[in-house]
């Protein structure tokens, strides 16, 4: 069956089942909103067994990625997941389930067992924006086996980005860039030319390699997602659910590649023709930090936490129609969570309201 005719049996599923796109605050609107989060059973999270050998886990020798970007120090060890039920000390866990967010979608969840910790609204259909490039990303880490072949830029993808106002990390036609830099290009900055490199390279067009991610979704479980393209600009029929990017993000993890560029805060691509520094690049989550620790002084600028624990990873997403959208992954009290949010208000010029999220979600773990 057609890719095409996958993507739009899954959203009129999601329709039919009373799962659709919703919107529970107005875009313009910049004041949070008192909800109650609730508390879901473990998800059967389906484990993919297909990664590369030598990719799992986090032992970083002879990965093919350089030390030369500036992370966090995470010191997580490879834990043995587990599917459960709801427990009690789940729900302990919260010092608090209403909350005041921006987010109109928002799970929790604790990573050593996959427990849902508190969620609302996240198996509604949503658009994911730059979300999407961490299906992009892994996709070509698992793909690709040397990170300094080079990919020459082609002007037709800058071209047709420039065009949709896209984010780029700032490659010039023609430029050859190797696979390393546009893995970190495509995560820290978000940019979106990295993204269609790397896809171009893996699968030969955009819309070859958005089968191959709808094929890796389906493997994953991920039954409510769509993916068109491998940027997350905006398409109709480009969606998925909170709970659905849990799972990818989960796996995507468990790659000492990906989790390491994941948690890097800035990073230097090597000296090309055209660009002959390089290109810097920062984290769009560590780079908001500073204005976050202005609003809100239970964070730093580092993703040091007041009660001890650190903002260790994340991506950005937005388009007006997805709003501001985050997925994060901390520790708190030596032990891992991710957290995942979308259709926040504002955009990439105002206050981060989804990081703001994060920081009152994550600070509320007991």
């Amino acid at each position: 069956m057609a890719p095409g005719r996958l993507c739009l049996l899954a959203l009129a599923a999601a329709v039919l089942t009373g799962v659709i796109l919703a919107a529970v605050r107005p875009q313009n609107s910049h004041e949070p909103y008192a909800i109650q989060l609730s508390v879901g059973p473990s998800g059967n999270k389906y484990k993919d067994d297909t990664g590369k050998d030598g990719m799992q886990g986090n032992n970083t020798e002879n990965d093919g990625i350089q030390e030369n970007g500036t992370q966090t120090d995470d010191t997580q060890t490879g834990n043995a997941r587990t599917d459960g039920t709801q427990t009690a000390g789940a729900r302990q866990t919260m010092s608090a389930s209403v909350m005041n967010l921006y987010s109109n979608h928002v799970l929790l969840i604790r990573l050593e067992d996959f427990q849902t910790i508190q969620e609302y609204e996240s198996e509604v259909v949503i658009y994911p924006a730059s979300l999407t490039k961490i299906m992009t990303v892994i996709l070509a880490i698992e793909a690709l086996d040397d990170f300094d072949e080079e990919i020459v830029i082609q002007p037709s993808w800058i071209e047709a980005l420039q065009e949709k106002n896209a984010s780029v990390a700032g490659f010039l036609p023609m430029e050859s860039v190797c696979v390393r830099d546009l893995l970190y290009a495509a995560l820290l900055p978000s940019g979106a030319d990295a993204a269609v490199a790397l896809a171009c390279k893996v699968s030969g067009s955009e819309q070859a390699f958005a089968a191959l991610m709808n094929e890796k979704a389906r493997s994953l479980g991920m039954k409510d997602t769509c993916f068109v393209n491998a940027t997350g600009l905006h398409d109709a029929n480009h969606v998925t659910t909170l709970k659905d990017m849990s799972l990818l993000l989960d796996y995507a993890l468990d790659n000492a590649i990906f989790r390491r560029i994941f948690t890097t805060h800035e990073y230097q691509t090597r000296p090309t023709k055209l660009h002959e520094n390089g290109i810097y690049l920062e984290s769009t989550l560590f780079g908001r930090l500073d204005a976050v620790a202005r609003e809100d002084g239970r964070i730093d600028s580092q993703g040091e936490l007041s009660d001890g624990g650190w903002l260790i990873g994340g991506k950005t997403g937005y388009t007006p129609q997805a709003g501001l959208c985050l997925a994060s992954l901390a520790q708190i009290h030596d032990v891992d969570y991710i957290l995942l949010t979308a259709g926040a208000c504002g955009d990439t010029q105002t206050i981060p309201y989804h990081i703001l999220d994060a920081v009152e979600v994550y600070t509320h773990i007991g």
